[in-house]
């Protein structure tokens, strides 16, 4: 009895961010809220690095691994917008991949299947309504911009990393450890950022 007490009162969605702009962070908290993500299916956690870094994404997500309540954990870049598609189309790309491959771990929608290959899903700076591949479409890594993990697949990330790049490939391989792969899928959203490539990114790729 008390399993079931706690699915019952168990978030389906725990959504994690790390937040330096609080404004942009209320912008993507009303999308989601939009986009048919709300309380108490889902739960909204974040790590505030608007005064100082108090968190590198890796020290980050081991936190919202070890606090995140949820069915599934959602990791999210503040300058996103969910005013593409909604939560009925995610679920239906859950649904797809449970069926199609009950060994998925990670969904998202960006990702690369090979150096030099890659796959979207997403209106960005480079481009409005991209779409390429054959989704769901497997991949090795991907995109940071929107992570979704099922905590039965048990995620993880390394402990002996850090910064704020790479975490994406990181789950992926740790998830692949594991037997459990990686999606791009059909879910469509506004990423409103560019990407950084500074020198700590290719210090950390390295």
């Amino acid at each position: 009895k008390l399993a079931l007490d706690i699915a019952a009162t168990q978030p389906r969605f725990s959504i994690c961010t790390m937040v330096t702009d609080l404004p942009m962070y209320q912008q993507m908290l009303a999308s989601f809220q939009q986009a048919g993500f709300v309380e108490p299916d889902c739960e909204f956690l974040w790590v505030d690095n608007s005064q100082s870094n108090v968190a590198d994404a890796y020290t980050a997500i081991r936190r919202f691994l070890f606090e995140a309540q949820g069915q599934y954990i959602i990791l999210c870049h503040q300058d996103i917008l969910l005013n593409q598609d909604r939560l009925p189309q995610l679920e239906q790309c859950i649904a797809e991949l449970d069926q199609l491959d009950p060994q998925w771990g990670l969904l998202g929608n960006a990702g690369g299947v090979r150096l030099g290959k890659i796959v979207h899903r997403v209106s960005d700076p480079h481009g409005g309504n991209l779409n390429s591949g054959n989704f769901p479409h497997r991949v090795q890594a991907l995109d940071e911009n929107f992570i979704l993990l099922k905590r039965s697949a048990n995620p993880g990330i390394s402990s002996d990393l850090t910064g704020f790049h790479m975490y994406g490939l990181d789950l992926c391989l740790q998830a692949e450890i594991r037997g459990y792969h990686a999606y791009v899928v059909d879910f469509h959203l506004t990423h409103l950022g560019r990407g950084t490539r500074d020198v700590s990114f290719y210090q950390q790729r390295d």
